[in-house]
């Protein structure tokens, strides 16, 4: 079996303590792509810039790697394990997540326009600075993701769950949130310009400051959210914590 820099990586981790196993992640090495492409696993592994444009990782085991500023436009990682990666200045654009298991992945700044995250599981991930116009994120798990200043422009959000999501400024211009689940969502000054609320539920969601002009509102639960300061459907600023009766008695 070929030795890689995670093996090493693992072996001095064990023996001589974690920190010199850390500088060899650091350092990287081919070996680790090597790796990849003859067995779809790169667990633990240094990618930082790597180009996989349009590679099949289809079910790729890459847990805990480093694909910071890798170039996976129009990857196929559909149904892969990509718990705590590095997605950090990462270009996803149209890539194909879909199912997978992204739980606690960063992928501050990076571009996932139009990708595919059906049904995938965003879990305490970060999506700061993130890219998402016209991303399809329909049942997807978004619980407790980090998302400020994400944008979210015309993307699909259907029936997601981004309850407890902390996210300053995010914006959702024209996105659709048909039954999205955003119960304690923190999202003061959110943009949410044009964008379908129909049947979601926003309960005790923090939305002061936020920007529903011109929003769907059919049957959405606004029951115990603050909307302080927001502007209601008609661009009218609110005045209290219930839109002065609109969103709830």
């Amino acid at each position: 079996m070929a030795i890689t820099c995670t093996h090493l990586a693992k072996r001095f981790a064990a023996r001589l303590g974690l920190l010199f196993g850390l500088v060899l992640i650091v350092a990287g090495c081919e070996s680790d792509r090597q790796e990849l492409a003859a067995t779809n696993e790169c667990i633990w592994c240094r990618l930082n810039g790597a180009d996989l444009r349009r590679a099949n990782l289809a079910g790729a085991k890459l847990w805990m790697a480093f694909l910071e500023r890798a170039d996976l436009e129009g990857a196929i990682l559909s149904g892969s394990n990509i718990n705590q990666v590095k997605f950090i200045e990462a270009n996803l654009k149209q890539a194909d997540l879909s199912r997978a298991d992204a739980r606690k992945a960063v992928f501050d700044r990076a571009n996932l326009s139009g990708a595919n995250l059906y049904q995938t599981d965003l879990s305490e991930a970060y999506l700061e600075d993130t890219n998402l116009r016209g991303a399809k994120l329909d049942n997807a798990s978004l619980l407790a993701v980090i998302a400020h200043r994400a944008n979210f422009t015309g993307a699909s959000l259907k029936h997601a769950n981004l309850e407890l999501a902390k996210s300053n400024a995010i914006v959702l211009e024209g996105a659709d949130l048909e039954s999205a689940r955003l119960r304690w969502a923190v999202m003061p000054g959110a943009d949410l310009r044009q964008a379908n609320l129909t049947g979601a539920d926003l309960h005790s969601a923090n939305l002061t400051g936020a920007d529903l002009t011109g929003a769907q509102l059919a049957d959405t639960d606004f029951s115990g959210a603050d909307l302080t300061d927001a502007k209601w459907t008609d661009g009218t600023r609110c005045t209290s914590r219930n839109c002065d009766g609109r969103a709830y008695r």
